[in-house]
């Protein structure tokens, strides 16, 4: 156990020397190649964690600027677990430290100095806190968290009523990570409002919808537990039949299930596992009008993502959708779960690719001679992007060996601070060099261990020569303020 742990042992009873200590100990543990350890991570959040209990039984009252600092410290042990790689990371100590980190929030919460209806939020690093005390009545159809951030819509009053009718006043919190807590196979995106800000934009097929005609497309399903979300944007407000079948195109009299949508509700249909019999496979929709009446250029625009909520099973340990159920108000960028419990959530996200039916590439091509002329340009162009990509690679591959960033052996496979040297050779006759170039970077926080500058796969510091070279160190360097470059005069020309 280091000293600032020891130090932190000691000073459990004083908040301020033990937030002091718990500082250093972060520093440290920042600096220190594979730090922190599972045993040091949990011992530091065991710690935090007694502090934070011994003041509520006291009555003291801690002042937001404190709350934020302890959550801060608790939130950064675990970014920097988050972020160290090494082969001796043990699973189930990773999940007890979320759950050291989640019992401290709530120890904080216990005794943090705000008013009833006055909100308590911090940004820490892992994530963010949202806490308010309210009355049950308060409660009613409340609306907690940050548009920005994640949040929740409480159920009505007269559904909590039962529950909180012996309690005067209520502490609610909603904490996200930026990252998945808990081990997974799911592609876990957050903590009832769930965003995803960095989703991709759907790109949806356009088709036009002919008299008396209808249009088909279709979706894989591999997951039984998912949904899936189908939009159908007419260009005119026209109602819309869908028909969903499984394993071939549906029809009005066989088919799986069946609805109308109208301009005032909506073009949205969601396909839910319950509908899908949680099965999988290929499902077809069937779209027509329905009782409207049908106009000169009208398209169908179609986009379809799937989605689902789920919440963290304590007692197995693995995710679940167990009393969760997605909302219409589901977007590509936002998943809107609706469930029937408090705990941890999170959902997924799929956007499905457009389908492209082969089938009719042969009746395309028989209506070449009916434009010729774009046959003709398209082959064209066809034929120089051909030239031009075969250009290109050969131009790639010749940079290749004379331009490539180079990797260092010597770098250490833990080291997160990535600096990028560029060294170039001279045009004089002579300017390159066939020594051994080793180089250290110098800055106002510390300097980095020597690394020598090689490259196995082409030869380096030749003239005219433009090499790239990556440095990493476990530990910030600051502003750098200079480099020192040595070579060991090795080699039929080593002067440089």
């Amino acid at each position: 156990m280091s000293r600032s742990l020891s130090s932190m042992e000691n000073q459990v009873t004083n908040m301020d020397m033990l937030l002091k200590e718990a500082q250093l100990e972060l520093e440290r543990m920042e600096t220190a190649i594979g730090e922190p350890t599972d045993t040091n991570g949990k011992k530091y959040l065991e710690l935090l964690l007694q502090g934070a209990q011994m003041l509520f039984p006291s009555n003291l009252k801690l002042d937001n600027t404190t709350a934020s600092i302890i959550i801060s410290c608790a939130g950064g042990v675990i970014l920097l677990k988050m972020k160290r790689c090494g082969v001796d990371s043990d699973t189930n100590v990773d999940n007890e430290m979320f759950d050291l980190a989640f019992e401290i929030y709530k120890a904080v919460s216990l005794v943090v100095t705000t008013e009833s209806n006055e909100p308590f939020f911090v940004k820490h690093p892992t994530g963010s806190i949202y806490q308010i005390s309210l009355t049950p009545s308060q409660m009613d159809n409340n609306v907690l968290g940050s548009e920005d951030d994640a949040y929740i819509k409480l159920p009505s009053f007269s559904a909590l009523q039962s529950s909180l009718e012996n309690h005067s006043l209520v502490n609610v919190q909603v904490t996200t990570f930026i990252g998945n807590p808990y081990p997974s196979t799911e592609n876990i995106t957050g903590t009832i409002i769930l965003p995803r800000p960095a989703a991709p934009v759907l790109s949806g097929t356009t088709l036009s919808l002919e008299e008396g005609a209808r249009v088909v497309t279709s979706f894989n399903t591999t997951d039984p537990n998912i949904t899936v979300i189908f939009t159908i944007e007419p260009s005119v407000n026209v109602s819309l039949k869908l028909l969903l079948g499984l394993g071939s195109p549906p029809n009005d009299t066989h088919y799986k299930h069946r609805t109308v949508l109208r301009h005032t509700e909506g073009y949205r249909w969601l396909v839910t596992p319950e509908m899908m019999e949680k099965g999988t496979g290929t499902w077809y929709v069937n779209a027509s009008l329905f009782n409207s009446t049908w106009s000169k250029g009208l398209t169908l625009q179609i986009t379809i993502f799937t989605t689902k909520c789920m919440y963290w099973n304590t007692k197995q340990l693995t995710w679940s959708i167990a009393g969760c159920w997605v909302g219409i108000q589901s977007t590509p960028r936002m998943t809107h779960c609706l469930c029937n419990h408090l705990t941890s959530f999170g959902s997924s996200f799929f956007v499905m690719p457009n389908y492209v039916d082969v089938s009719l590439t042969a009746q395309y091509f028989a209506t070449v001679n009916q434009n010729y002329v774009v046959v003709t340009l398209l082959s064209a162009f066809f034929g120089l992007y051909l030239v031009t990509l075969l250009w290109a690679c050969y131009a790639d591959r010749r940079a290749l060996t004379r331009r490539k960033m180079t990797l260092l052996k010597d770098n250490h496979p833990c080291a997160s601070y990535n600096y990028l040297l560029n060294v170039q050779t001279g045009s004089r006759r002579g300017a390159g060099t066939s020594a051994n170039v080793t180089v250290k970077l110098l800055g106002t926080q510390g300097e980095s261990e020597p690394h020598h500058l090689s490259d196995p796969d082409k030869p380096v510091f030749e003239r005219r020569g433009v090499d790239l070279f990556l440095v990493t160190t476990p530990f910030p360097l600051g502003e750098l303020t200079g480099i020192q470059l040595f070579h060991d005069n090795s080699g039929g020309h080593p002067s440089w």
